[in-house]
């Protein structure tokens, strides 16, 4: 990111905050899929030079459901049933 908006400095009107000067990473790491979750500013007025960045991790992997751990609930997705009740009716 850091690389694109010292080539393109009119990027740095556009980008939000917390892609570049993120307060804190967050990264979710399951059996098959990874979360990331940015927290900071969305617009960002002055960009910070590239500097320390606070990461926290956590360690999914034992879990059967990532979205359950990160979210707190059980999420259904309903729409591979939607679909597949689709092709049958079709």
């Amino acid at each position: 990111m850091w690389d694109a908006l010292e080539k393109y400095p009119a990027l740095r009107e556009t980008v939000p905050g917390f892609f570049v000067n993120p307060e804190k990473l967050v990264l979710y790491v399951g059996r098959h899929h990874m979360g990331i979750e940015y927290l900071g500013p969305i617009s960002n007025q002055r960009l910070e030079d590239r500097g320390r960045l606070n990461i926290q991790v956590f360690d999914y992997r034992q879990n059967d459901d990532l979205l359950a751990e990160i979210l707190g609930i059980q999420y259904e997705d309903s729409t591979q049933r939607e679909v597949f009740a689709f092709h049958c009716l079709s």
